[in-house]
């Protein structure tokens, strides 16, 4: 069974409680008002101090350790991600433990996001490698029940290493790119890379303002200020595009997914901050408010060879069939299994429910023959001009096959 807990933060020091539920049934945006929440008791201070001292371990290799000075230098940094786990843990009461033995996957739904709820242990393991984990910021998004955009290709945007200095995310591209011909067939798939020079934020704007992209994936440098919210953002070529200007320009059209895989896209301010100065503090709050139903971002900086790994490991199972968050905590478990002294894997966070699943292949549009016939009809009934260019153009198909569908239709309409 899938579970749903609700976690709502009152004051500065715990939340005041924690709701469960069945995921059967629920929305985006339930109502919480029926349901009373369960005691939960929670050290924020501790728990939050704790995790900013070991985050510069996540993203060091264990060959570098020995001559960086850590707060704690007696415990591996293992077993300190492991007792802040504890901690939050232990916070739960004893029903919500019970409950969770049985859970095939935890959404977290919060006003809280700054609690690194993914690293929870239950004693035995942490709870973001042991199920499909996925977290819920409580605010108010836009609509996310209209019909969702359909494209006749399935259209990935990459922005890559915009600053020229971080080779391993184009062989990171590289590969995603080829798993992802594999599994879609190539008439089924469109994909715009943005590297270098070309990444600037005129031209990222424009296309996120012409376009619908069911992906976006980024693998570069990105900002994040915890005191100026205008200087968080994505950095590209020529400056940083700002969380605002993302949520202006995609909201209308929000990508399915978005990959943000760059130090520290996952962070944010608290959200208090944005409810009362409604300011977008972070990227992965940005994309959610605009309504994009996955966000994966990170917590802190990470390093690029293991971010590069555990992106491609995450594409491979997503591709395969499993859902956002079991593609997630697969390729976390894959890394840490075979990288136990490195902690990138605990860097990525998921924004969303966990349990969301796309056939990318079926999603892509295969009944061309009425996608040719509507659009025509389309134009007719507005009295504009039908063009047999336009109409190959944007279902993707061959003039030809255009202009046989609309005669074998003309036929049958006789």
């Amino acid at each position: 069974m899938s579970w749903i807990l609700r976690v709502d933060r009152r004051d500065d020091d715990k939340p005041s409680g924690i709701s469960k539920y069945e995921v059967d049934g629920f929305r985006t945006n339930p109502s919480w008002a029926s349901v009373g929440p369960i005691e939960l008791e929670l050290n924020r201070k501790l728990i939050l101090s704790d995790f900013e001292s070991i985050l510069p371990m996540i993203m060091t290799s264990i060959r570098f350790r020995s001559v960086i000075k850590f707060p704690i230098q007696n415990e591996e940094p293992i077993d300190l991600l492991e007792a802040i786990g504890k901690k939050i843990y232990l916070g739960l009461s004893a029903e919500i433990k019970e409950t969770l033995k049985g859970a095939n996957s935890i959404h977290l739904v919060t006003n809280d996001v700054t609690i690194p709820w993914e690293i929870m242990h239950d004693g035995e393991e942490f709870l973001g490698l042991k199920y499909p984990f996925g977290i819920s910021p409580m605010i108010k998004r836009q609509d996310l029940e209209r019909e969702p955009k359909r494209n006749a290709k399935l259209k990935v945007l990459f922005i890559v290493d915009t600053k020229n200095n971080l080779p391993r995310t184009r062989d990171e591209i590289q590969k995603i790119s080829s798993l992802m011909a594999k599994n879609v067939k190539s008439n089924r798939i469109e994909y715009v890379f943005l590297k270098g020079e070309e990444a600037t934020r005129s031209r990222i704007s424009n296309l996120l303002q012409k376009q619908y992209f069911d992906i976006i994936h980024v693998a570069t440098h990105a900002k994040f200020n915890p005191t100026n919210s205008a200087e968080t953002g994505i950095v590209l070529n020529d400056g940083i595009l700002r969380t605002n200007d993302i949520y202006k320009t995609i909201k209308d059209d929000p990508p399915w997914l978005v990959f943000m895989n760059a130090c520290e896209s996952a962070r944010t301010r608290d959200l208090s901050y944005f409810e009362k100065y409604d300011e977008l503090s972070g990227l992965g709050i940005a994309f959610v408010k605009a309504g994009a139903p996955s966000y994966i971002g990170t917590s802190g900086i990470i390093n690029d060879f293991s971010a590069s790994e555990l992106a491609v490991k995450f594409y491979r199972n997503l591709l395969q069939g499993s859902s956002v968050g079991e593609s997630l905590r697969r390729a976390k478990r894959e890394f840490f299994d075979n990288n136990s002294e490195d902690l990138s894997w605990s860097a990525f966070t998921l924004y969303g429910d966990p349990n969301l699943q796309k056939d990318l292949e079926e999603e892509v549009r295969t009944d061309k023959e009425n996608d040719v016939w509507s659009y025509y009809q389309d134009k007719k009934e507005k009295g504009m001009r039908f063009s047999y260019a336009e109409c190959s153009r944007d279902i993707g198909i061959s003039i030809s096959e255009v202009r046989r569908i609309i005669q074998k239709y003309k036929s049958m309409k006789k």
